[in-house]
């Protein structure tokens, strides 16, 4: 899950700045206000998905976000082809960087499943050992 969040941000970030250069002709100014704009975005997304997981379980979370996710991914390069306005292309980096697959929700439950003495490690070197491990 976290393998996939450097593309959904290079995406984002710097696939779209260039579009806005090339095809709105944006100043280096405006992309960078453009992306922080972006940016809040996100967080606003990360504060609604701490709030969300506190009412609804973070596994039916990641799963509903992750059936929107492939559904907008799918529709993704038709809207690209089809952009007016730079608007219309921020709307579309929100919803990317809000649905994009990450294990935000969840990484305390996942993190939880490894035993203690051994959690520094199995998460940080290599989160999927244990499970290999035990197979």
């Amino acid at each position: 899950m976290a393998c996939s969040w450097p593309v959904w941000f290079y995406f984002s970030y710097v696939h779209c700045a260039n579009i806005l250069k090339d095809s709105f002709n944006f100043s280096t100014e405006q992309i960078i206000n453009h992306n922080f704009i972006i940016s809040i975005s996100e967080m606003i997304g990360i504060f609604l998905l701490v709030y969300l997981s506190s009412k609804i379980h973070p596994f039916k979370i990641l799963k509903a976000k992750l059936l929107i996710f492939w559904i907008f991914v799918l529709i993704c390069p038709y809207l690209l082809y089809n952009i007016h306005s730079p608007y219309s292309l921020m709307i579309m980096q929100c919803l990317v960087m809000f649905f994009a697959l990450s294990s935000a929700p969840l990484s305390p439950i996942i993190g939880k499943q490894f035993t203690v003495f051994k959690r520094f490690t199995y998460i940080s070197f290599s989160p999927y050992a244990k499970l290999a491990k035990d197979a």
